[in-house]
Formats: C-alpha cells, sequence, structure tokens
C-alpha cells in the first residue's frame, strides 16, 4: 500500500496558480506526525492546495484535523499497513441491500 501511496505522490502533477511554483510537500501520505499543540501524534492522510501553501490531513484520535506545516513536526516513520483478503473473487455477484439498520452484503458464483 505505501509503494501505491508514494507512486502516486511521485506521479501526481497539479499545476501553479498563473505561474507560481509550488513547494515540495512537507510528509508522505501515511507518515506520523506530532502536533506542535500538544503530546498527539497522527498520521498523514490526504493534503491540499489551500490559500497559497499545503493543507495536510492528519488522523489524530479517530478525527481528521487540517493543519498547515508550521502546525506538527514529521517523523520520517511511515504507519505500516497491510492489504486485507477481498471479500469477494472475481465473478462473484454481489447484491448489497442497505436500510435505515444495516447494510447487508450477499455473494454468488455467476
Amino acid at each position: 500500500m505505501i509503494n501505491q501511496i508514494t507512486a502516486l505522490e511521485s506521479c501526481w502533477h497539479i499545476s501553479p496558480e498563473w505561474g507560481q511554483s509550488m513547494p515540495p510537500l512537507a510528509v508522505k501520505m501515511l507518515e506520523k506526525v506530532l502536533l506542535s499543540i500538544s503530546d498527539l501524534s497522527g498520521y498523514c492522510c490526504g493534503v491540499q492546495w489551500e490559500r497559497q501553501e499545503w493543507i495536510y490531513a492528519i488522523v489524530c484520535q479517530n478525527e481528521t484535523l487540517y493543519l498547515a506545516e508550521q502546525e506538527f513536526h514529521r517523523t520520517n516513520v511511515l504507519e505500516k499497513s497491510t492489504v486485507s483478503t477481498p471479500a469477494f473473487k472475481l465473478g462473484d455477484i454481489v447484491e448489497v441491500r442497505v436500510s435505515a439498520s444495516q447494510t447487508l452484503l450477499t455473494s454468488g458464483l455467476a
């Protein structure tokens, strides 16, 4: 998963507004960061160009915070992630039923 995200970061190009240059990203996706205002840590899960600077989406204690580079410190530690086994196989027919109380997934072979 991390290799795919790193590849996306290195291949994704955004045009700067009217010929202005954009600074490089301060952290990588899934990199652990320490918040400047507390002793909490989180992981970078996204980034957007806003107000002439990068704004980072940091997941911390099940909340997503949107912070400028000055509001956190990088650690160069990437979150380890594993790809789970898919729930369905290629060729499975999947029926999704959504009700007010639950979502039910069923499958059957094609």
